[in-house]
């Protein structure tokens, strides 16, 4: 939908709520903050940072901290296959260069004009077609734990179970410290953390795409405390379930 690159001198501050498609930033100088599960973390050079849709879009820099970065925004995407999706990291690290000069290349192309011949047409889908396989291959790293995916799986597919992270490595048929290091590097969370990414996430599915009520989605996500799942959702999502849903 959207791509560009974006230079702050400071004081940065950008509030998207419940945006509609994956969205992409990769840093290339400074730094500045982004909003991920629900806590602020640090985005710098050559790290790329991935938000799934319809979760908060917030960023902020402090006023003395410089930023720049480009960043892709995709159109509303089928909640069943985004870009950004359940197995993707949070952030990871990615070289700015490639991914900036796309970026710039693609905004060139269209600054260019129409030529009248097909030839922008064609231009422009050739960096398109570049930046696309770029997010991509963010969105989908080289992941060397295939026990880690098949466990996800299983726990994706029983969210309402009462999951703990001594199951979760019986399953993946490893150590309860050796999941939590592979999901920190992998996924740029703990496994917890990745289990409360994937309740949420299938909470705000069914919010809007059912007439349930919020008790029982509450309990469809393994939430027995209807009121613990309303603030956790809150601090998730940016805003309580009964406000998505009106």
């Amino acid at each position: 939908m959207h791509v560009g690159y974006l230079s702050s001198k400071g004081g940065l501050n950008i509030r998207r709520e419940n945006q509609g498609g994956s969205f992409i930033l990769v840093t290339d100088k400074g730094h500045g903050e982004v909003l991920i599960d629900g806590s602020w973390q640090v985005a710098g050079v050559d790290q790329a940072v991935l938000l799934p849709p319809f979760m908060p879009n917030h960023l902020r820099s402090s006023e003395n901290a410089a930023w720049s970065f480009s960043w892709i925004r995709f159109r509303a995407e089928s909640s069943r296959r985004p870009v950004v999706h359940s197995l993707s990291p949070s952030t990871c690290n990615f070289p700015h260069q490639p991914f900036r000069h796309v970026v710039e290349g693609l905004v060139q192309e269209v600054k260019r004009g129409g030529q009248g011949d097909g030839r922008q047409d064609a231009g422009l889908s050739l960096w398109v077609e570049l930046l696309h396989h770029y997010a991509l291959r963010i969105a989908n790293p080289a992941q060397s734990d295939e026990r880690l995916q098949r466990m996800w799986r299983q726990v994706g597919a029983s969210l309402a179970h009462p999951w703990d992270q001594s199951e979760m490595a019986q399953i993946a048929c490893m150590s309860r410290e050796h999941l939590r290091r592979l999901c920190k590097r992998e996924l740029g969370r703990s496994p917890n953390q990745h289990l409360i990414f994937l309740r949420m996430r299938r909470a705000r599915d069914l919010l809007v795409s059912t007439n349930d009520t919020i008790e029982a989605i509450s309990s469809a996500v393994g939430y027995e405390n209807p009121f613990t799942f309303s603030n956790t959702f809150q601090k998730w999502m940016g805003r309580r379930p009964s406000s998505l849903r009106k």
